[in-house]
């Protein structure tokens, strides 16, 4: 008889672990991007040009500026982000300057750093580039990076006297993002 119970509890202990399921749960979490935010502290002024010339605004020196008198500034533009991060940037190539009836294209020399420093900047080319923010990916602060934007003005020889503008008359950014004003894109890669 003691020997029938102990094949009976067996039996039961082995049925018992035979239908012993794990429980297991999924655990998930988002983790928030900080969002691009940029700061336009600076608008482009080419200054005073000589029809015939070509003027070139520098985006690292103002003592490089050439063929321009007057007030001659370079653009700059900064952003923030998630710290480390890498952004990809596309800007216009080109935009154009206009009055009342007649235009001039400016084509855009780019320079960038993580720094205010613009002596520390280099070349972003043309089209889509990638920036790396300050600080260290993971850390969870925020990353900076900033823009100077100088270029090159082809002025006619026939070119009539006047002010010229991307915000005015016939002028517009020609990067396909709308019209009206040179423009950048910032992405998250």
């Amino acid at each position: 008889m003691k020997k029938i119970t102990l094949i009976v509890l067996a039996a039961i202990l082995l049925t018992s672990f035979a239908f012993a399921q794990d429980q297991n749960l999924d655990v998930t979490a988002t983790v928030a991007v900080t969002a691009i935010s940029f700061t336009s502290n600076t608008d482009i002024a080419i200054g005073d040009v000589t029809k015939g010339t070509t003027a070139t605004v520098d985006p690292l020196s103002g003592a490089a500026h050439v063929n321009v008198a007057g007030t001659t500034t370079p653009g700059n533009i900064a952003i923030q982000g998630e710290e480390g991060a890498t952004v990809t940037v596309d800007f216009d190539a080109t935009a154009i300057l206009g009055n009342a009836t007649e235009n001039m294209t400016f084509t855009a020399d780019v320079v960038g750093h993580i720094t205010t420093q613009p002596a520390s900047a280099t070349s972003l080319t043309g089209g889509v580039s990638t920036v790396d923010l300050s600080g260290t990916a993971g850390n969870g602060g925020i990353g900076t990076y900033n823009f100077w934007i100088g270029g090159d003005l082809v002025v006619a020889a026939v070119q009539s006297p006047g002010a010229y503008s991307t915000a005015t008359g016939n002028g517009s950014g020609t990067g396909g993002n709308g019209g009206g004003a040179w423009s950048m894109t910032l992405v998250y890669q």
